[in-house]
């Protein structure tokens, strides 16, 4: 895998990330809800998808940590229902500033409500918050292939374009 557009469509820009989970790998963890947080951070840890680097309930502050030099996760798990800022608009800020970083939505509202924004937003997939293994299934999933081409796993959308 590579950070460089594919070559078939000038006009989609596909996003690698090299990132394959494990200890080395840094989650951050973005939701409104503190038992949410822990719940997904305790996911994170038990099937050792990586190590949680941090944790908010701030949408404007993830922006401001995945921008940054210092606290760039490999993959950001984020809710899609927000105070203040929706996912979307977290997803948006971010992929202005960064390319690297791995995008995975969350909810509890069906996939379909979001998906087309979400495409168009810049992230790697959505998944729903229903179920303990396909949250853990699907964040190893894109961390593993999360590249342009890749079958998409069966419990999750997974496209990882950013129309410019």
């Amino acid at each position: 895998m590579n950070n460089e557009p594919r070559e078939e469509d000038s006009s989609v820009e596909c996003y690698h990330s090299t990132a394959v989970a494990s200890a080395a790998t840094h989650i951050a963890l973005l939701d409104n809800d503190a038992i949410v947080l822990k719940g997904l951070q305790q996911i994170i840890e038990y099937n050792h998808l990586g190590s949680i680097t941090w944790t908010t309930r701030s949408g404007r502050e993830a922006v401001q940590r995945c921008s940054s030099a210092v606290d760039t996760p490999h993959l950001l798990l984020f809710d899609m229902s927000l105070d203040g800022m929706s996912g979307i608009d977290v997803c948006r800020q971010i992929r202005k500033r960064s390319a690297s970083v791995l995008l995975l939505g969350i909810t509890a509202f069906p996939l379909e409500r979001y998906i087309s924004r979400l495409i168009q937003a810049g992230a790697q997939g959505l998944v729903a918050k229903d179920e303990e293994r396909q949250i853990a299934e699907v964040t190893r999933w894109v961390l593993n292939k999360g590249g342009c081409g890749n079958e998409p796993h069966p419990d999750c959308w997974t496209e990882v374009i950013q129309i410019r």
